[in-house]
């Protein structure tokens, strides 16, 4: 499994960096993430809850990996989904605040 060789490698190597591995991301791989996840836990920075994203899964995990393989996903920073209390700021004094 290509996933396990990843995890081969970079144990073997800790100070190599990984430039992208979206291309070793498959929808397979995406519903075993989503399965190994706590469901009870707190919400994502989205705001989502585990529920919520997994009643339409197959859905969300397709547009997330199309996402992914184009460039167009980018995790969110500093926990700054719709429903943080942190907030960004381009004002170099206040790089975030909390609110």
């Amino acid at each position: 499994m290509k996933q396990q060789r990843i995890a081969k490698l970079a144990g073997e190597h800790p100070d190599r960096a990984f430039t992208s591995l979206a291309h070793h991301i498959d929808l397979d791989w995406l519903r075993e993430a989503y399965r190994r996840t706590r469901k009870e836990g707190a919400v994502g920075v989205d705001g989502q809850t585990a529920e919520a994203y997994g009643a339409d899964l197959t859905a969300n995990l397709q547009g997330l990996l199309e996402r992914a393989k184009s460039g167009l996903y980018q995790a969110c920073r500093y926990g700054g989904g719709p429903h943080s209390q942190r907030r960004w700021s381009a004002d170099p004094a206040y790089r975030h605040s909390d609110v």
